[in-house]
């Protein structure tokens, strides 16, 4: 009797450090990926507590509590709680519209949500993402489009199909590329070499070595030998050549042509952009109406009305990049500096410094990348560290692996 009640007191013990040990995870997230010299990946959780050992061959980013993980040549998901979703596949996209199409080890393709249950069987040759309702799949050889409850919304006859982009995707049959509706009817017909999803209102097309700017009116508003990008750049307005250059586009019409100007600069500034011609600086407002005339020698002096324009043609060494850390270069290095009056970091031997982000600051130096605190001060004595979510990409000014499952 002595026995079994010490034994029940082992077990109740047991229970009680089971529970109290997931009571204490439940407070944190993965947020670290540490690597090690055999090449794997552990997880750690943000007090750098271990989440996972190192059993991953690559983790990328996180995308909203998730992330995709290589395990054992297999992609499994991962939770930012510290739970590797059930199942593992060849390959998973990354999650739109909270599904995502994953391919199984027997090739075939289908949709799972975001606890990780197949919720649209694995019965398709190839697929794409979930947009605006749709997702293109390919079946016997031809693609055609699905809803979200897995039922088929344009049927399989097309060679090629993208994602619907602005009510549209692009479509292809017998080598010529066209567009259709969520009613599978295409406006345009077969008729151009190739074309790209629309984006801030125009689609870019090809013909022969012409590139035609389309807006939705199906009417070409530019037409160009070069490569041509819509960039956005603020106000509903887009740049065509790049982001510093015209024509400028709005709601699918150009309002600042390659004419009117030789570059542009952004972001745009209130209601006004500025832009040069002739190496003399002006502004038009966000419908193309020029007003302050390219007159004056530099962008300061540029006024409207009694507002106030500035920008800078060119940043300064030291330039502000958060409210509380800036980045300084001195002999291609770099150091820190905390404008809250946080320890100065003397010694500028870091390279490829970010941004702090939650108090840490990723850095590379002797081909080693790492994090730091404000003191300057390595964390886990400069072991090989990164962040998993998305605030260092853009602290860092890069897109790693963001957004590419």
């Amino acid at each position: 009797m002595r026995n079994l009640i010490i034994l029940i007191t082992l077990s109740l013990l047991a229970l009680l450090c089971v529970y109290m040990d997931e009571a204490s995870k439940a407070n944190k997230k993965v947020m670290f990926v540490l690597s090690h010299d055999n090449g794997k990946e552990s997880l750690l959780f943000d007090d750098f507590s271990e989440a996972f050992p190192p059993i991953f061959d690559k983790v990328f980013t996180m995308q909203d509590g998730l992330m995709r993980a290589m395990k054992n040549g297999y992609s499994v998901i991962v939770t930012e709680k510290g739970k590797i979703l059930p199942g593992e596949y060849l390959h998973i996209n990354e999650f739109k519209e909270d599904l995502s199409s994953v391919k199984s080890k027997d090739k075939k393709w289908g949709f799972i949500d975001r606890s990780g249950k197949i919720v649209i069987p694995l019965e398709y040759e190839d697929a794409g993402n979930f947009s605006e309702g749709f997702a293109p799949v390919k079946k016997e050889g031809k693609w055609g489009y699905i809803s979200r409850s897995g039922e088929v919304k344009i049927p399989f006859e097309f060679d090629e199909a993208s994602n619907f982009s602005e009510e549209y995707a692009v479509v292809s049959k017998n080598g010529k590329a066209g567009f259709v509706d969520k009613n599978g009817v295409s406006p345009t017909g077969f008729v151009f070499d190739s074309g790209e999803p629309f984006r801030y209102g125009v689609t870019v097309v090809k013909n022969g070595d012409e590139n035609h700017v389309i807006n939705k009116k199906w009417k070409t508003i530019y037409v160009s030998k070069s490569h041509v990008f819509p960039f956005h750049i603020g106000e509903n307005v887009i740049s065509l050549r790049f982001f510093s250059f015209p024509p400028l586009v709005k709601n699918g019409e150009i309002i600042l042509r390659e004419s009117d100007a030789d570059k542009v600069f952004t972001p745009v500034s209130g209601p006004l952009i500025l832009f040069k011609k002739n190496d003399k600086y002006g502004a038009i407002d966000t419908e193309g109406n020029i007003v302050v005339p390219a007159n004056f020698d530099n962008l300061n002096e540029v006024t409207k009305d009694k507002n106030y324009v500035k920008i800078k043609e060119t940043r300064d060494k030291e330039t502000p990049s958060n409210k509380d850390v800036s980045v300084y270069n001195g002999n291609g290095k770099y150091g820190l500096t905390d404008q809250e009056a946080i320890k100065k970091i003397e010694s500028a031997d870091f390279y490829n410094v970010c941004s702090f982000v939650d108090g840490f600051a990723h850095v590379e130096k002797n081909g080693h990348s790492f994090l730091i605190d404000k003191t300057g001060t390595p964390v886990l004595n400069g072991k090989d560290l990164r962040r998993v979510d998305w605030k260092d990409i853009y602290a860092c000014g890069r897109r790693g692996d963001f957004g590419f499952w």
